[in-house]
């Protein structure tokens, strides 16, 4: 199959350093042709997230490929809400941890009305710079999820919309179980949501020895580093918080991070 193409930036303001810095993480491609993504750092030891076809890099063919494939990944879970609902047309979309806003970009070419980007880190300028190329008015809010009170800050607390996403977060969490409701109380109509989920049906939360490897914080909020909840667990969470229907989004190999404990899945009320 043809895989997406990385989210295209025609022109911007900025120099090429400070643009790979915002966008790194996800498939965009730069006014000078630089393509960004970390498909390939999550497929193998690789520290490249940001080339040009013209720069003749040994690694391009394979990097293209893996940034395509994380593009498309993205493309496959908004495209199972869209069908799932019928379409974003008119929706609102809000995805919580969301750096440079990739999905929240698409979904508002795919017809949501209005679309909000969450994330600790500050991609105000990445939401500004994507806006002006586009003609779009996508919101950022410079937020972090709380871990102590299981809620998220810097946003009303009563804000709702239409669709929630959260793509591979849960992991970094110490409280899936609070999260996941977290996230909920926030999804009017669909959640979708990729983490690490273990195959079984038994409600249970399995943490990694590696803590304190992204937020510094003491237990037993420490473990930060490979948090897994059960399938089990998930989808009873769930459908306890109001969900009527939950389905995976089936796993593609382009997908990342590798392995097949990553998974995602739609949950509609």
């Amino acid at each position: 199959m043809d895989l997406a193409e990385p989210f295209k930036i025609d022109s911007a303001d900025m120099d090429r350093d400070s643009l790979i810095k915002l966008f790194a993480y996800q498939p965009f491609m730069l006014p000078d042709g630089t393509v960004t993504g970390a498909g390939l750092s999550m497929r193998e030891k690789s520290n490249v997230r940001a080339l040009k076809e013209s720069d003749n890099h040994a690694s391009w063919t394979k990097f293209i490929r893996a940034v395509r494939g994380q593009a498309q990944m993205y493309e496959d879970m908004l495209g199972a809400a869209s069908i799932a609902l019928g379409s974003f047309d008119g929706l609102s979309y809000c995805e919580f941890a969301c750096n440079a806003g990739y999905s929240v970009h698409r979904a508002h070419q795919m017809g949501a009305a209005e679309v909000t980007g969450y994330d600790y880190g500050d991609f105000g300028s990445a939401f500004e710079l994507v806006n002006a190329n586009t003609g779009a008015n996508a919101e950022f809010i410079r937020g972090a999820y709380d871990m102590h009170a299981h809620e998220f800050g810097s946003i009303a607390p009563g804000r709702q919309f239409d669709i929630v996403s959260n793509i591979a977060f849960m992991c970094h969490c110490s409280d899936p179980t609070f999260l996941l409701e977290a996230l909920a109380k926030r999804a009017k109509r669909a959640l979708i949501i990729q983490t690490r989920v273990l195959p079984t049906q038994d409600y249970c939360v399995e943490f990694s020895k590696t803590t304190k490897r992204y937020f510094g914080l003491d237990f037993p909020l420490c473990f930060d580093g490979a948090t897994a909840i059960s399938e089990g667990l998930l989808r009873f969470g769930l459908k306890d918080l109001g969900f009527s229907k939950v389905t995976e989004i089936p796993r593609s190999e382009y997908w990342v991070p590798i392995g097949t404990a990553w998974r995602a899945f739609l949950a509609v009320r």
